[in-house]
């Protein structure tokens, strides 16, 4: 029998598309969706739900078909993907070509860099979106901090007085419901970007865009 881990995806759990957020705002890349997430955010926009559980092979085998001679990155996201065995899919890809990132809420702690000579695999970019500023947010270090205020009650008063300083770039991203009160959520995040240094205004460029 195997040892290698089967990895569960959501309904859309291998596609191409650009990234809208952050740093890789408009870079294309291939997405890997895995289903679950231990957080559950009320608010929460992306359909993680189980669609089925694929092996390792099966999984590389997809991103390597949607990939395009553009494509450098795969996007590891969910759901909640730090839950999984992580580092062999991370080695497959570096030995495919691929250099491999990570959105997660920031609940585990993740592997990181390629050092397959000594058995490591792990992420070439890590991006934290934390859902709650407490003791749950365990990984506080990563190229990217993505704070999304109104997802699962979170406020941007939490992160008053909190040490950011393990990310290299800092995003508040307003989150698009649709129109409603998005002039007031823009404003909000726009005052807390003016008010503290090394912070970015973010968007979620994608559902500008209409696409996933």
């Amino acid at each position: 029998m195997s040892n290698e881990p089967t990895y569960p995806l959501a309904p859309q759990g291998v596609f191409l598309t650009l990234n809208g957020e952050g740093l890789f705002s408009g870079v294309p890349q291939v997405f890997v969706r895995t289903a679950g997430c231990p957080v559950a955010c009320p608010e929460c926009d992306t359909n993680y739900s189980f669609a089925e559980r694929v092996s390792l092979d099966e999984l590389t085998r997809r991103v390597v078909a949607v990939a395009t001679p553009a494509t450098e990155w795969v996007w590891v996201t969910g759901g909640e993907p730090a839950v999984h065995a992580l580092a062999p899919l991370c080695g497959r890809l570096h030995a495919l070509g691929f250099r491999v990132a990570l959105a997660t809420s920031g609940i585990r702690e993740v592997p990181r860099g390629n050092a397959p000579a000594v058995g490591l695999a792990g992420f070439d970019f890590v991006s934290v979106s934390p859902h709650k500023v407490d003791e749950s947010w365990v990984l506080r270090r990563g190229e990217q901090l993505n704070v999304v205020p109104g997802l699962n009650g979170l406020t941007l008063d939490a992160f008053e007085g909190v040490d950011v300083s393990g990310f290299v770039a800092r995003f508040v991203t307003p989150c698009w419901y649709g129109p409603g009160d998005r002039m007031e959520r823009v404003a909000e995040c726009a005052e807390w970007v003016r008010a503290h240094p090394g912070w970015r205004l973010g968007i979620q460029a994608h559902k500008a865009w209409g696409i996933s």
